[in-house]
């Protein structure tokens, strides 16, 4: 017998598929690590600490640039799903917005109807999830896509007042690197990305909060962004992580038809949730 799920079931991932699509570019507020930096020796000196203007300087760099193509890697401790959903996309920006093709893992006994991979598309100040196989299933005459506003999604993701001011993107989280810095950074050490040996620096913007430290990794041959990662200050893992897979014009982005757009929050309420 083929499984089957509830409204219920298939509206978790769905939430989850909009909350990792208001995280986009990485600010998980009560995200697990997913990722942790690990050396086999101990350093015998803490590291350095710099002017954080090499971060700015960076930040300014590459947002001259017409458009990313990045991944993205995120985790989130999901209470209501009694454990941590990850994901992974690839997509492209520009300064306004872009789209991602993103695949979720889901805990416990959701896994059996993940991973889930779909669309997603942030435009107009919203973000538009393709709405999954199961869910038409479930529910005959839900839209085609499910938008959820990004506006104050920081209040989502755990973020003070500061980083509720507009959408979260790639771009927005530079311009927050360029003109938000604390001062000073601490210079971790070389990894090499992609097959470039990168420089990674640690500071607390305050815009995302001392809860919210964050890694950067600059390319030193190009002067732009490598990596942005958001970290756990439990762990000192990252929570989400940014790759700046290259740079350059990307296509323009487009909201789905307005006749194939639902409200998230009607297809939760429908659901009895």
């Amino acid at each position: 017998m083929p499984h089957r799920t509830t409204p219920h079931a298939w509206c978790s991932p769905v939430a989850c598929l909009a909350g990792m699509a208001l995280l986009l570019a990485g600010c998980g507020g009560s995200a697990a690590a997913v990722h942790k930096h690990r050396r086999t020796k101990p350093r015998a000196d803490p590291p350095a600490i710099v002017s954080a203007e090499v971060i700015a300087k960076s930040a300014r760099l590459s947002a001259t640039q017409p458009g990313y193509a990045i991944s993205l890697r995120l985790s989130l401790n999901v209470q209501q799903l009694g454990g941590v959903a990850s994901a992974t996309a690839r997509g492209t920006f520009d300064a306004q917005g872009g789209a991602l093709k993103a695949n979720l893992s889901l805990p416990g006994l959701l896994a059996l109807i993940s991973p889930l991979t779909t669309p997603v598309i942030v435009a107009d100040g919203s973000a538009y999830v393709k709405t999954p196989a199961v869910a038409a299933q479930e529910l005959p005459g839900v839209k085609p896509w499910l938008s959820v506003s990004l506006t104050g999604a920081g209040a989502l993701l755990g973020l003070p007042p500061k980083a509720l001011a507009g959408v979260l993107t790639p771009r927005t989280i530079i311009d927050a690197l360029a003109t938000g810095s604390s001062g000073q950074a601490l210079i971790v050490g070389a990894r090499v990305i992609r097959g470039v040996k990168t420089t990674e620096y640690r500071e607390v913007v305050p815009e995302f909060g001392a809860a919210h430290p964050i890694a950067v990794w600059i390319d030193p041959q190009t002067g732009l962004l490598s990596r942005v990662a958001f970290l756990t200050t439990r762990s000192g893992g990252a929570g989400a992580q940014i790759d700046f897979i290259s740079y350059g014009p990307q296509p323009v982005t487009v909201a789905p038809p307005a006749p194939d757009v639902g409200s998230l929050a009607a297809a939760l309420q429908a659901a009895g949730i």
